[in-house]
């Protein structure tokens, strides 16, 4: 008889958590997006986090895993699921309705929340026990609660910025599934017209190699994305960069020179050939790209005779004046391929991390110069 009461005092608790959860609200209640880090996540009902209780709960998604290093369990009577992440266990027990740690004498720190098979955590209780970070910010259509780890990028300010056009995106998704349907259903177009393709666009970044220490950030960020670009040195950087030239060639990056060309092409050639020494000499590695400053139209004919490829900017990066959309639009302009050039100051700060998420959020790909592309780009 103690079991069976057990048994239907479970079973009231777990009914208690459906019928106390609220449904998704109408669709003209605040809508709320999720980020995690500089990832925005879905706009979905059965996703979006909501109050209770004076609480803001969020769900457990798949991406906790890819974006913020989490662990999911569950437990064989599926009445506990667990979170892990380095080595910190938060346990969600709905026999006993309560959150609490698995490594300490078990103090209540909140109560978990299912709404189907997702579980919902307070997100203070979630960002406190893991030692994360977050943020609440009114946006166009809605607010956004971004979860962050120390492996965060953009401040909010900037990131809320850089994404306005996805969560435009993603809130007009979410309000094509919460229209009604037509009264009446109109006839279905003999032959509709297609929408066009979204475009693509290769983007070819050319950061000035000068500073070491901001080109090894530079690599860290583009390389842990998978992204590639191609630095630029003056013969006068080479000399001292031979553990930053051996990484971008490790690294599977590109290297350009950047030669005074004013000179006349004797010199523009002389100064090619110096530099290429030094490459060499630093990293087992010689290059055919090369900018060419100042350069006239014969002593560009004639360094490209010698077989070398001249590098042609379609834009050049300034934050205060050279957005990504305009660098997109440069893009389209020249037939879905631009040379953007970043000097070493840009490159440093935390514009350029928005600049590329701008970018690869236009359907950018991020790739490195090849002399294929930079004799292509010559005639764009």
């Amino acid at each position: 008889m103690p079991r069976f009461r057990r048994f239907c005092t479970l079973c009231l608790a777990v009914l208690a958590v459906f019928a106390l959860v609220p449904g998704r609200a109408l669709a003209t209640d605040p809508v709320y997006f999720t980020a995690l880090n500089e990832r925005v996540l879905d706009l979905t009902d059965e996703t979006m986090p909501f109050w209770y209780g004076g609480q803001l709960y969020v769900p457990y998604t798949d991406e906790f895993k890819t974006e913020l290093g989490f662990s999911y369990g569950r437990s064989s009577d599926g009445r506990r699921i667990l979170l892990v992440k380095m080595r910190k266990v938060l346990v969600c027990d709905f026999g006993e309705d309560r959150i609490y740690d698995n490594g300490n004498t078990g103090t209540t720190l909140g109560a978990p929340l299912l709404r189907g098979e997702r579980v919902f955590l307070p997100v203070e209780v979630l960002c406190r026990f893991f030692s994360l970070e977050y943020s609440y910010s009114l946006v166009n259509d809605g607010y956004l609660l971004r979860i962050k780890s120390d492996e965060v990028v953009l401040t909010d300010e900037i990131f809320i910025d850089a994404a306005r056009s996805l969560l435009a995106s993603r809130y007009a998704q979410y309000e094509r599934t919460h229209r009604p349907p037509p009264d009446v259903t109109p006839p279905t177009p003999v032959d509709p017209t297609p929408q066009p393709p979204v475009a693509k666009r290769t983007l070819y970044l050319v950061i000035d190699g000068s500073d070491n220490a901001v080109s090894q950030r530079v690599i860290d960020e583009l390389a842990a994305s998978g992204d590639r670009a191609t630095f630029l040195f003056p013969n006068g950087a080479l000399a001292d960069s031979g553990d930053l030239l051996r990484r971008i060639a490790a690294a599977g990056f590109a290297v350009a020179l950047e030669v005074d060309a004013s000179g006349g092409a004797e010199a523009a050639l002389a100064a090619i050939e110096e530099g290429n020494r030094l490459l060499w000499a630093a990293s087992n590695g010689k290059t055919r790209l090369v900018h060419l400053a100042d350069a006239s139209e014969e002593t560009a004919a004639a360094v490209a005779a010698a077989g070398y490829c001249p590098l042609r900017f379609t834009a050049e990066y300034d934050p205060d004046q050279v957005t990504g959309a305009r660098i997109l639009a440069a893009a389209d302009a020249h037939g879905g391929s631009c040379c953007v050039y970043i000097d070493a100051e840009a490159a440093g700060t935390s514009a350029f991390s928005a600049l590329r998420y701008l970018l690869k959020n236009g359907n950018g790909t991020l790739h490195k110069l090849t002399e294929l592309a930079a004799q292509r780009l010559q005639f764009v």
